[in-house]
C-alpha cells in the first residue's frame, strides 16, 4: 500500500511538474482523448441502429437520417480531431522546449561543487539515457496519461452502450434452458469472465512491461558507449585527423559492430518475453470473445435482442475489455516509469547551498582598500577524505601581483577555486577586509573576479560576444581589449573583425583559431569585465615560454592597480610579481618575492627554479 501511495505521489506530481512546464498540455490530452474514445462507438450505436431500419422494414427516410447523421458524427469528430492532434503536436514541442531549459538552467544556476560531483553527471547522464531510449520520465508519463485518459473514456461509454444487456429481464414463455441461459446469473458469470479477462491482461502486461524495462534499462550502457564513439569521434571534425591519421577506423567500427551484437542479443530476449506474454493475452482475450458471443447470442436465440443490439453489445463489451486491458496497461507503465522520472526530480530538487537570502550586497565594501585573506584554510573534495590544502593563511592586498607556483597536484587552481568561492573551504575561513566572503551575496562576490583558466572555454559564437560574454557590447572596448591582449595582428586580417564567428558549428564562414589565439581572447574576456581582480590560472600552457613571459608583462602593464594572481608552471614568467607563493602538496611552504625566495638554497622555490633552469642554459 505504502508503495502504491507513493506511486501515485509522483505520478500527481509528474503531472504538476507537466503542467508547470506546458499549460493547457494536460487539459488538451483529455479534450483529443474524449475525441478518440467517441469515435468507434458512433459507428457500433448508428450500426445497430440502421440494421435494425433494414431487418424490420422501418422507412427508407428514417434509414437515409440514421445515414447522414453518421457520416456527419464520424466527418466532425475526425475534423476536430485532427485540429486537435495538430494542436498537441505544437504543445509537445514547446513542452520539449522547456524541459530542455528548465534542465539547462538548473544547471546554470547550480553549485559548481555540485557540477563537478560525479553523482550529478551520472544523474543527469541517466535523465539524457532514459529520455533517448524510450522516451522515459515525463515525455513518458504525456503517453501514458494520454492512453489513460482514452482508454477510461472508452470504458465509459462501453458500459452506458451495453448496460441494459445486464439489466433485461427473462419472459415467463421460454424454456427452461433458455431462461437459465438468459438468467441474471449468467450475466454475472459473464462479468466474473470479463473481469477474469482483465486481470490476465493486466499481469501479463504489468509483467511485459516490467520485463521490458529492465531489458532497455540492460541497453542504456550500450546506448552510452555508442554515443559516446558516434558523437564524440564519427561526427566531430576536431578529431577526424586524428582517425585518419591513426587509421582508427577500424578499432571504432570493430568496437560499434560488437556492442550492436550485445544489443541485438537484449533484444531476443525482449522479443521471446513479448511473445510468451502476449500469447497468454490473447488466449484469454479469443475464450472471452467466444463466451460474449455465446451470452449474446442465446438471448437474442430467446428473442430478448433485436439484430442491431447483437452488434451494440457485442462490440461494446470488446470495447470494454480492450479499455479495461488499456486503462490498467497505461497506469503499470506509469508506475514503471516512476523510476526514470525520479532521476529528473532528484536532479531539480537539488539544493543550492551557496546562494543564500540572509546575505549582504557587495557594495558595502570598501574596494579601494580590498584585502583578500585566507585563515587556517583547509579543503578537501566532497566525497574524499584527502585534503588537497592544509592550513593555509595568506593575505592578497589590492593592487599586488601575486604569483603562485608548485609542482602538479600541489593546489593551485584549487586555491583560486576558493578565492573565487566555486567551492567554500572544509576547514577555516576566507575574508574580504576582516569580513567572512559568505556574508555576501554570491553573485556579487564573485563579479569581483576576472578568471582565464587553464581549461578555459569559447563558444562558436562571434568574436566580440565571446570577449563580453553577452549578446550586445561595446564594439570599442572589446578591440581595445583584444588589442590589449596581443590578438590586434590576427583581428586585422579578419574580413568581419570582432563579428566574425568562431569555429564551424553555427556559420560556413567561422575561423578556426590556434590555441594561443584562444588563450588571447580569453584574456581580453577578463579585461573587458573590468573586475577589481583578475586571476590567469595557466591560460597561456600553449605558448612557448618566451611568449608567455611577455604575453604576463604585457598584461602586467594594462591592468592599471588591479589586483592580479598569476599562475604559471614557469618561475621565468613570475620573476615580475610582488609576492610568490610556493606550494607544494597542499600547503604553503614559501611565501616571498623572486629574489628572496632564490636565497633560500634549502627552499622548494630554488629546487624549482633550478629544475628549469637547466632546459635553458648551454652544458
Amino acid at each position: 500500500m505504502k508503495t502504491l501511495k507513493s506511486d501515485f505521489s509522483a505520478i500527481i506530481r509528474g503531472l504538476r511538474e507537466i503542467h508547470g512546464l506546458c499549460k493547457g498540455l494536460l487539459l488538451l490530452i483529455v479534450v483529443q482523448a474524449v475525441f478518440d474514445a467517441v469515435s468507434p462507438f458512433i459507428n457500433i450505436y448508428m450500426s445497430s441502429l440502421i440494421l435494425n431500419a433494414i431487418v424490420y422494414n422501418k422507412r427508407f427516410h428514417d434509414l437515409m437520417l440514421y445515414a447522414v447523421i453518421t457520416v456527419v458524427a464520424n466527418l466532425t469528430v475526425k475534423f476536430i480531431s485532427r485540429i486537435l492532434v495538430k494542436i498537441l503536436r505544437l504543445k509537445r514541442l514547446n513542452f520539449n522546449y522547456n524541459f530542455d531549459l528548465k534542465l539547462s538552467q538548473k544547471i546554470i544556476n547550480m553549485d559548481y561543487e555540485t557540477i563537478e560531483d560525479s553523482k550529478t553527471h551520472m544523474l543527469k547522464t541517466k535523465i539524457d539515457e532514459v529520455k533517448n531510449l524510450n522516451n522515459g520520465g515525463l515525455l513518458k508519463l504525456i503517453d501514458s496519461f494520454q492512453a489513460l485518459t482514452k482508454n477510461s473514456f472508452m470504458i465509459l461509454f462501453s458500459v452506458s452502450l451495453m448496460y441494459s444487456l445486464f439489466a433485461m429481464p427473462t419472459t415467463e414463455s421460454l424454456n427452461v434452458v433458455m431462461k437459465v441461459l438468459t438468467s441474471p446469473l449468467i450475466s454475472v458469470a459473464l462479468c466474473v469472465a470479463i473481469i477474469a479477462n482483465i486481470y490476465v491482461g493486466i499481469h501479463a502486461n504489468a509483467a511485459l512491461t516490467k520485463r521490458m524495462y529492465t531489458l532497455l534499462h540492460d541497453i542504456i550502457p550500450f546506448n552510452r558507449i555508442f554515443g559516446y564513439y558516434f558523437e564524440n569521434y564519427i561526427t566531430s571534425y576536431q578529431v577526424g585527423k586524428d582517425i585518419r591519421l591513426y587509421n582508427e577506423k577500424d578499432l571504432i567500427l570493430n568496437e560499434e559492430m560488437s556492442l550492436i551484437g550485445d544489443v541485438n542479443h537484449t533484444l531476443k530476449s525482449l522479443s521471446k518475453n513479448q511473445m510468451k506474454y502476449q500469447t497468454a493475452i490473447t488466449s484469454a482475450s479469443v475464450g472471452l470473445n467466444v463466451i460474449i458471443y455465446l451470452f449474446v447470442g442465446f438471448k437474442a436465440l430467446a428473442g430478448l435482442l433485436s439484430v442491431g443490439s447483437v452488434l451494440r453489445y457485442v462490440s461494446s463489451i470488446n470495447e470494454f475489455t480492450n479499455g479495461c486491458s488499456g486503462l490498467i496497461t497505461s497506469f503499470s507503465e506509469m508506475r514503471l516509469n516512476n523510476e526514470a522520472m525520479n532521476y529528473y526530480f532528484k536532479f531539480i530538487d537539488i539544493p543550492t547551498k551557496m546562494q543564500k537570502e540572509d546575505t549582504e550586497s557587495i557594495n558595502s565594501i570598501d574596494l579601494q582598500h580590498m584585502e583578500l585573506e585566507l585563515k587556517d584554510v583547509s579543503f578537501c573534495y566532497p566525497g574524499s577524505e584527502e585534503y588537497v590544502l592544509k592550513n593555509i593563511n595568506l593575505k592578497i592586498k589590492k593592487g599586488k601581483r601575486i604569483a603562485i607556483v608548485g609542482e602538479n597536484g600541489s593546489g593551485k587552481t584549487t586555491l583560486v577555486k576558493l578565492l573565487c568561492r566555486l567551492y567554500d573551504p572544509t576547514e577555516g575561513e576566507i575574508l574580504i577586509n576582516g569580513k567572512n566572503i559568505n556574508h555576501y551575496r554570491y553573485d556579487e562576490y564573485q563579479s569581483l573576479f576576472s578568471v582565464v583558466f587553464q581549461d578555459f572555454k569559447l563558444f562558436s559564437f562571434s568574436i566580440g560576444q565571446n570577449v563580453a560574454a553577452s549578446v550586445s557590447y561595446d564594439g570599442t572596448l572589446v578591440e581595445s581589449c583584444l588589442q590589449k591582449s596581443g590578438f590586434s595582428d590576427r583581428l586585422n586580417k579578419m574580413e568581419d573583425g570582432i563579428d566574425t564567428y568562431l569555429y564551424k558549428d553555427f556559420e560556413d564562414k567561422g575561423v578556426e583559431i590556434s590555441g594561443g589565439e584562444e588563450q588571447k581572447i580569453a584574456m581580453a574576456r577578463a579585461l573587458y569585465r573590468n573586475a577589481p581582480i583578475i586571476v590567469l590560472d595557466e591560460p597561456t600552457a600553449a605558448l612557448d615560454p618566451k611568449s608567455e613571459s611577455e604575453l604576463f608583462m604585457s598584461f602586467n602593464n594594462v591592468v592599471d592597480d588591479k589586483t592580479v594572481v598569476f599562475i604559471s608552471h614557469r618561475l621565468s614568467s613570475c620573476r615580475f610579481c610582488d609576492k610568490i607563493v610556493v606550494l607544494d602538496h597542499g600547503q604553503l611552504v614559501q611565501y616571498g618575492d623572486h629574489k628572496d625566495l632564490l636565497k633560500d638554497e634549502n627552499g622548494k622555490y630554488y629546487e624549482l627554479w633550478n629544475a628549469q633552469a637547466k632546459y635553458y642554459t648551454d652544458d
